[in-house]
């Protein structure tokens, strides 16, 4: 869920003077009235702040704006970065702030001559006096929480999943599958707010549902996961990570999911099972069924030449035979 923050200085004067106009014809009362404010905002920084960059220089800020009640990012509309020189009375370095992808925002500011000093990240808020029929406009700071994602946050709006299978594949045995998150910031390591357990959906192409396997986390290091799933006939399948078991569409890691082909096995040990094709669209994996586990009426074999065609064969070409005996032994008289 994302919330979206005050509006930018033009918005917000327009606001204002609305507002201004409404209280005026309010009756009068013995308290202001002050506009909720950020208090639960945060600031996670994708990296350290370069507090050495020198003077003159240009620095990018990337950052996700956390709501900590609800656990979901802000949209920053209206923030403002402040770079307060080190030294002296110089002017304050401030810099608009854009979303570069949803939940994730961007800020590029010039270090003062004075040097890198107090570095505000903030928004621009309206406070609303009914006593004195004012609005005011000020800077209301967010404080730095940290670097990284924010604790709680979803892989699934920070990065993506990408399937690795252990190929070949062969039906019905059994085909590890590594997961591995890939961050959109290289965040530092040991940051990333990564879930126990993942799910890998195994479908048809074409179908929506399949079976899920459980994929567990074998290297946090490398963000990796692993799976072990059974395809069991020869054919397409489509390997799609999600965040868990029944995921809605949202969850899912459909940007990079991969496509892997099933070959039939070879040996004297598979001789006796027979795939049984899905149907269409079903979207589940077809059985193997071996036919001494499943007996049934006995299947017509390769269908011979019919014996009385063999003797009528048989017959015409002793006829033949012997005719050509007789004129031999004339020729041979004359």
């Amino acid at each position: 869920m994302t919330r979206r923050a005050p509006l930018d200085r033009i918005g917000q004067a327009v606001l204002a003077l609305g507002i201004a106009l409404i209280i005026g014809g309010l009756p009068q009362v013995a308290a202001p009235v002050l506009a909720e404010g950020p208090g639960d905002w945060q600031v996670w920084l994708d990296h350290p702040i370069p507090k050495d960059a020198p003077p003159g220089s240009a620095v990018h800020l990337g950052f996700i704006a956390w709501e900590t009640d609800s656990g979901s990012t802000v949209n920053v509309y209206g923030f403002e970065v402040r770079l307060h020189p080190k030294t002296g009375k110089g002017a304050v370095s401030v810099a608009q702030v854009s979303m570069d992808w949803p939940g994730h925002s961007a800020a590029d500011l010039v270090v003062p001559a004075g040097g890198f000093g107090r570095l505000e990240f903030g928004v621009l808020w309206g406070d609303i006096s009914r006593l004195s029929n004012s609005v005011s406009v000020d800077f209301r700071p967010i404080p730095v929480a940290g670097v990284g994602p924010p604790p709680g946050i979803s892989i699934r709006r920070i990065g993506t999943v990408r399937p690795t299978p252990s190929l070949p594949a062969i039906a019905g045995q059994p085909l590890d599958v590594d997961l591995t998150f890939e961050p959109r910031v290289d965040w530092p390591a040991g940051s990333l707010p990564l879930p126990t357990a993942l799910t890998l959906r195994v479908r048809l192409p074409g179908a929506d549902a399949g079976q899920e396997v459980a994929a567990t986390l074998v290297d946090r290091a490398a963000a990796r996961y692993r799976a072990t799933v059974v395809l069991d006939r020869p054919g397409p399948y489509i390997l799609e990570p999600a965040m868990a078991a029944d995921a809605p569409a949202e969850d899912r890691f459909t940007e990079s999911e991969v496509r892997v082909v099933a070959e039939a096995a070879s040996g004297p040990a598979t001789t006796a099972a027979a795939s049984v094709a899905a149907p269409i669209g079903s979207g589940q994996p077809a059985p193997v069924r071996s036919s001494a586990a499943q007996p049934g009426p006995a299947e017509p074999g390769p269908t011979g030449p019919d014996p009385l065609v063999i003797g009528l064969a048989v017959a015409a070409l002793a006829l033949v035979g012997g005719f050509a005996w007789v004129l031999r032994a004339i020729s041979e008289e004359g």
